[in-house]
């Protein structure tokens, strides 16, 4: 121990000689100064290349997040972006489904209380304007909350409107609503008193003339079924009779060809003949009439708004 202290105690003298005429300095230290500066000199670098060490890594993390974020904002305008071309697609929505709903109030238009209008205010809930969103928010969060809640509104509305949809359309296809002839026509003669056009004295007619070319198409105006197919040779000359649901019954005469059969059931729309002249007619037309429960009703009142713009293109 005591030699260790004794060479721990031992002393060097480090000359510091500058090369000018100045005096020399002389600086003793003793071992145990001299291994104290030396690890503490270890200890410094030591601590500098951690230190050096983990700001680097540092930066490379900040670079890093650096990065990622700007990926992020720009994912983020990428969405605004498609957030705002999807707002444009929902108001197209908003207004076909308006169209829509206007197209439904229109076909259930129709006189002597036939169909009756409904689905009023379905969509109430649907076109309301979202709220206006908080300043702090940027503009594709924004956009995107408002058409999460475009569309959460949307899905009630457009339940019920299905609902309304398949409704009417049950109730539609059973009165006959549609226009007889298949791509226009017009109505040369209606329902009530009239000048016969071969006699000249007034009569009843019995339902609406339609005329077009001959050929044309004549579709069912309402889903039933054929009572009767006949030729009336002083009359309606080739004759369709149809049945219908509610106590409707339809007439369709002077067909130049009859497509269906007694007893075959038929859908709206579907074309039972093609128009002609035959019986006693003047020219290429075919008679229209419509019953309920034995009892003739002028054909018009149940024409609905559209199948008489469908008429007039």
């Amino acid at each position: 121990m005591r030699s260790l202290v004794r060479t721990g105690n031992q002393r060097f003298t480090v000359m510091l000689i500058p090369h000018s005429e100045r005096r020399t300095y002389n600086l003793q230290l003793s071992v145990f100064t001299l291994l104290f500066l030396v690890t503490l000199l270890i200890v410094v670098v030591f601590a500098f290349l951690v230190l050096s060490t983990h700001f680097t890594v540092t930066n490379e993390r900040m670079a890093a997040a650096n990065r990622s974020l700007t990926a992020s904002e720009l994912a983020l305008e990428a969405v605004g972006d498609e957030a705002i071309a999807l707002q444009g697609s929902i108001q197209e929505f908003r207004v076909l489904v308006d169209q829509l709903q206007r197209m439904l109030s229109a076909e259930n238009v129709t006189a002597g209380a036939a169909l009756r209008r409904g689905g009023d205010g379905v969509l109430a809930a649907f076109v309301s304007r979202p709220t206006a969103p908080a300043d702090d928010e940027s503009a594709g969060v924004t956009a995107l909350r408002q058409l999460s809640a475009a569309l959460g509104a949307a899905l009630t509305p457009l339940a019920e409107l299905s609902d309304t949809v398949a409704a009417q359309r049950a109730l539609l296809v059973g009165v006959p609503t549609l226009w007889p002839v298949r791509h226009g026509g017009y109505v040369s003669f209606r329902f009530g008193p009239q000048r016969h056009p071969f006699t000249g004295a007034f009569y009843i007619h019995r339902g609406i003339d339609i005329a077009m070319h001959r050929g044309a198409e004549i579709v069912a105006t309402a889903n039933g079924t054929v009572q009767r197919v006949a030729y009336e040779r002083y009359n309606l000359g080739n004759v369709i009779e149809i049945g219908h649901r509610y106590g409707f019954v339809t007439r369709y005469g002077h067909l130049d060809r009859v497509l269906v059969d007694a007893g075959q059931r038929v859908q709206r729309g579907q074309v039972i003949g093609l128009m002609g002249s035959t019986g006693l007619s003047t020219g290429p037309h075919v008679h229209y009439e419509v019953s309920i429960g034995g009892q003739l009703r002028n054909p018009e009142e149940f024409l609905t708004v559209s199948a008489i713009a469908a008429a007039a293109r």
